[in-house]
């Protein structure tokens, strides 16, 4: 159960390219009982994609009036990503390019972070051939839905569909973590592996779970899969902060006032 772990620290801090037997082993495992959790796309759906900022079009001069700086959103090669020039992600190494889709236009807006009057384009992509991809959103461990309750604490080692369940739905967790621009690169590097396993195996991309919004994700390999029908230009109006208090709070004693006791 806890093999997802061992793998994202070996592969971070041991063995990355060369990997060892047992690394080799998690991933063939995992491509072994990836076949419950493949999910096609038919051809004509719509997904969303947003990126943060627009074009600013030329002011327009007449004899008499001045026409200012007119905004419109992202032209449609600006929509996608750039071949050779990608960032890395969760899902793609550094120059490798992929399709980060969003299943609605809140979802794919609240990915891109952005703060209280930013201006973004939000465009709409349609599937043109059916896609397969690995749909980590299925991956649900519940132990509640277990007779024992020792697997919570982990006291000692799951059945094998436990452990399962407990693997699957701890990789779509990590896919789902926010990108935060001062991360490390290899943060990225157990999700990419992944990625690239099951690109390597034919599959077109993989679905996980938003972090940021109530919708899913999506992330295609082949960045031609899909075409943009049309894009908006969107300005966002409000950001709803939710939090929880993780511990170790302290409290500060005021000197004087323990005196004065």
């Amino acid at each position: 159960w806890h093999s997802y772990r061992d793998f994202e620290q070996a592969v971070k801090y041991s063995n990355r390219y060369i990997r060892s037997i047992e690394t080799e082993k998690f991933l063939q495992t995992l491509l072994a009982t990836s076949e419950e959790f493949k999910e096609r796309i038919e051809p004509g759906i719509i997904f969303w994609r947003a990126q943060l900022g627009y074009k600013k079009n030329e002011a327009v001069h007449s004899d008499s009036v001045h026409f200012p700086h007119a905004c419109s959103p992202y032209p449609p090669e600006r929509m996608k990503p750039r071949y050779r020039e990608a960032f890395a992600g969760r899902v793609n190494p550094k120059g490798i390019p992929c399709l980060y889709l969003a299943t609605d236009q809140k979802t794919a807006i609240s990915e891109v972070r952005p703060w209280i009057g930013s201006m973004v384009s939000a465009a709409q992509f349609k599937t043109h051939r059916e896609l397969v991809v690995i749909n980590f959103t299925e991956a649900k461990f519940d132990p509640y839905k277990y007779k024992n309750l020792e697997i919570i604490s982990y006291e000692r080692e799951p059945e094998p569909n436990v452990r399962k369940d407990i693997v699957w739905t701890e990789i779509n967790e990590a896919f789902s973590r926010p990108v935060i621009p001062n991360d490390q690169v290899d943060d990225y590097v157990p999700t990419q592996i992944i990625a690239e396993l099951f690109k390597d195996a034919g599959l077109d991309g993989i679905a996980y779970a938003s972090s940021l919004g109530s919708g899913h994700n999506l992330a295609i390999f082949d960045i031609e899969a899909l075409k943009i029908v049309n894009c908006f230009l969107c300005k966002v109006k409000k950001i709803d902060v939710d939090y929880y208090e993780p511990g170790n709070s302290y409290f500060i004693e005021d000197e004087e006032e323990n005196k004065d006791e």
